[in-house]
């Protein structure tokens, strides 16, 4: 699947789909296990992450791998 590669935002963020899983995931993984940002991804393409709720995320730690990996083969 292609997923166009540019940031979208279709609801808040996180979105109501990906709060209710947050809400699901406090009530049943223990206190020690913990997360960044409430997002829960659906798929991915490139440099894009699309979540629950259909927004498009920009990863950026693959951006930053892919500029890297260019860079040290250029050297």
């Amino acid at each position: 699947m292609t997923i166009e590669q540019k940031r979208n935002l279709v609801t808040s963020i996180p979105g109501p789909k990906s709060q209710a899983l947050h809400q699901n995931r406090l009530e049943h993984v223990g206190h020690g296990v913990g997360t960044t940002l409430p997002v829960y991804i659906d798929s991915a393409h490139g440099a894009i992450l699309v979540d629950v709720d259909g927004n498009q995320l920009i990863d950026l730690g693959y951006t930053l791998m892919k500029v890297l990996s260019k860079l040290l083969l250029n050297r």
